[in-house]
């Protein structure tokens, strides 16, 4: 029962959400507050990608601000809540969105360390089509390149 349930929750807060049995995915992965243009951009993408692979997608997103955990000297008040950012990226056809804490720990990871530590292996076992896709990022754990659509710095977002 507790897995059906986290299989049809349009929103995963954290990876212990994550159904086990959740397939290779198209992942986008910033803050996405707001959905701006430029994050539109970035979805779009990895929805063309998602569907050229026939693979559901996944917007990985971050709470609290990264801004905030890092002291950056900016406004880091919330433009939009958790449940208005999946909301919209549901509108943009995105399947499923993932919330990960945003840690001092996490901050210092590399993107390779992020993938092998923040992201189920089973979401990078199948190679996405390169359409609109760039920065290969190896993951050593599963063996496979990575590939993610550039974004701006966290300091930028």
């Amino acid at each position: 029962m507790v897995r059906d349930t986290l299989r049809q929750r349009t929103v995963w807060r954290g990876l212990s959400d994550v159904p086990a049995d959740w397939p290779s995915c198209a992942v986008t992965i910033g803050v996405f507050d707001g959905v701006h243009r430029g994050h539109a951009w970035l979805i779009e993408n990895t929805l063309r990608a998602a569907a050229e692979s026939g693979l559901p997608t996944v917007l990985v997103t971050f709470d609290p601000h990264p801004a905030r955990v890092l002291g950056l000297p900016r406004d880091t008040s919330a433009l939009s809540s958790i449940e208005r950012r999946a909301d919209i990226a549901r509108e943009l056809g995105v399947d499923r969105v993932c919330v990960l804490p945003f840690t001092p720990e996490l901050a210092r990871m590399s993107p390779a360390e992020f993938v092998e530590n923040c992201t189920p292996a089973a979401w990078w076992s199948a190679p996405t089509s390169p359409s609109g896709i760039a920065a290969p990022v190896t993951s050593t754990r599963c063996g496979t390149s990575v590939h993610a659509t550039a974004s701006a710095p966290a300091a930028c977002t």
